[in-house]
């Protein structure tokens, strides 16, 4: 929302990444709803293209400029509703 436009998107399974001039979004297609937002290195320009990939269903490598931030989706619990959910979480940062 407001964020410009979309540079690039990947599918992974029922996984949808894009990126924009801020970061990336990851959102579930099966449950339609956005799981992720990954905020672009404060030190790489917004003129830099993002490049997503896919490593497996469940780890996402985005990479900016010089920048290289993998992303592993993990199911929880989430404690409010005892529900499954599916979280990110960025496991490892390359610069």
């Amino acid at each position: 929302d407001g964020e410009g436009p979309i540079s690039t998107m990947k599918w992974g399974g029922v996984m949808l990444a894009w990126a924009n001039s801020e970061g990336v979004k990851i959102y579930d297609t099966s449950k339609n709803m956005r799981i992720a937002y990954v905020q672009r290195p404060a030190k790489v320009s917004n003129v830099c293209k993002c490049h997503l990939m896919w490593e497996s269903v469940d780890s996402l490598l985005i990479g900016w400029s010089d920048s290289i931030k993998i992303v592993a989706l993990k199911p929880r619990v989430n404690p409010a509703t005892r529900k499954m959910q599916i979280v990110a979480e960025i496991t490892s940062v390359i610069e």
